[in-house]
């Protein structure tokens, strides 16, 4: 069984940086693969090949490959879409064709050492696209493009703001783990699109943004060795914050900050660094270690189809890497060490850190909602928020959805899996509904 890691799952914390650059190059890499097999230059495609593959294929055979493809399907025509995964120790670039006669998956696979492992011309099958929920209501909001300056980093950003007069309390949105896009795009879903229009129609203006990692891939990458949640997510955050407090049209005394999955995780750190807001979400929090997180995911994914001998082994791995983390001190961050994928800076900026606590002592009313079927932050989080911050001062909410995703998307099963999230889905009203009725009142709708 394939590990697929989801842009927006806590697997993707092995791809925050770097692989937003390697990602970005094995897409134009692939493109330029394809036009050699348009033009014919089948020995610039096969130099590329691992040794497994150059065995089997070389450009004769290749070229005769592409022939009977064309033969049956026609002419190729345009690229329709690209799609990148990384699976376990590959990356995945499948480019979905239209020929004169059908669409073509070409599939590129590379290897850790960065050669071609694998090359496949797949029938192209339909993929769900994104649709509006359907409370989205053009008539009740408007919408502004603006950005986000922290230093030297300019995020685009789009304020959703409802049509009605007044200054409106607004809610930020706050990324989970992975280069985001500023809807938080997963497949066919956008999940911050969706909270946006809910909001919005429902008298509360939402900005979101795309995330540093997303836009400033390069840089980041540069700076790879002393990353820390700081820099992926905590100052944009504390960015996007001053932006709502220099915009007359809101009320800058009604400021919530709604963080999914890292973002929640971090929220308490977010505003000991802004200062107080009016309210904190958990939107699928994580209340435990993400090296667990991380190790509990991936037992989940590979335990879907039974666990193998060779899955045995990759667990055991991860479980050395989880304890070396736990163990891991500040010399692992001047030798620039790597656990899971990530540097030691980035773990070492998480030592120590207990989000309960910290939310508990930030002072602010919070709202904890869950996903009953979420596989990647679990009930047992729920549980822990729930005897966490029951002697909190302030006001806590709790509510939890059965048959919701990670994504508070309604699936089919009593657990959701990672196949769930290519099939198109939106955020349940209820929980649009649930929101605006803490925000406006301080409880939940019935």
């Amino acid at each position: 069984m394939k590990i697929r890691v989801c842009l927006l799952s806590l697997l993707t914390l092995s791809a925050v940086f770097s692989s937003a650059q390697d990602t970005t190059v094995y897409l134009e890499r692939s493109s330029r693969i394809l036009d050699f097999m348009v033009k014919g230059e089948f020995n610039k495609v096969t130099e590329q090949f691992d040794s497994t593959v150059s065995e089997k294929l070389d450009s004769v055979k290749l070229r005769e490959v592409w022939h009977k493809l064309t033969d049956a399907v026609g002419n190729f025509e345009k690229v329709i879409q690209v799609s990148a995964d990384h699976e376990s120790n590959y990356d995945v670039v499948v480019q979905h064709c239209e020929f004169e006669k059908k669409k073509i998956d070409f599939k590129l696979v590379y290897g850790t050492n960065k050669l071609i492992k694998g090359l496949f011309f797949l029938p192209g099958e339909p993929r769900e696209r994104y649709e509006m929920p359907s409370y989205y209501n053009p008539d009740l909001i408007e919408e502004q493009n603006l950005f986000i300056l922290d230093g030297a980093f300019k995020l685009p950003a789009i304020l959703t703001l409802p049509k009605a007069p007044g200054r409106h309390p607004v809610v930020i949105l706050i990324h989970g783990s992975g280069p985001n896009d500023k809807d938080e795009t997963l497949g066919p879903t956008k999940v911050f699109k969706d909270l946006a229009v809910g909001l919005a129609a429902n008298g509360i203006a939402v900005l979101r943004y795309e995330k540093r990692t997303r836009i400033y891939a390069r840089e980041m990458n540069q700076r790879k060795n002393s990353i820390t949640v700081d820099d992926e997510t905590i100052n944009d955050a504390v960015a996007a914050i001053k932006t709502v407090k220099s915009n007359p049209a809101l009320d800058s005394s009604r400021i919530y900050l709604l963080g999914h999955s890292l973002g929640g995780m971090l929220l308490p750190r977010v505003v000991r660094k802004s200062g107080p807001v009016k309210g904190l979400i958990m939107f699928a929090g994580n209340t435990r270690p993400l090296e667990d997180h991380f190790y509990e995911q991936a037992e989940y994914i590979l335990g879907l189809d039974g666990i193998s001998e060779k899955n045995h082994h990759t667990l055991d791995s991860l479980a050395i890497q989880v304890q070396a983390i736990k163990k891991m001190d500040e010399q692992a961050v001047k030798d620039s060490l790597y656990f899971l994928r990530l540097p030691a800076s980035y773990w070492w900026s998480l030592h120590g850190y207990d989000q309960v606590k910290a939310a508990r002592e930030s002072g602010e009313p919070i709202l904890v909602l869950q996903g009953e079927a979420d596989y990647q932050v679990t009930m047992t989080d729920f549980t822990n928020w729930e005897k966490g911050l029951a002697d909190d001062p302030q006001p806590c909410t709790f509510r939890s959805y059965p048959g919701l995703n990670h994504f508070f998307i309604k699936g089919t099963e009593k657990m959701s899996r990672p196949s769930d999230y290519s099939k198109q889905g939106n955020v349940d009203e209820q929980v649009i509904k649930d929101i605006a009725s803490w925000i406006k009142t301080g409880k939940l709708s019935n």
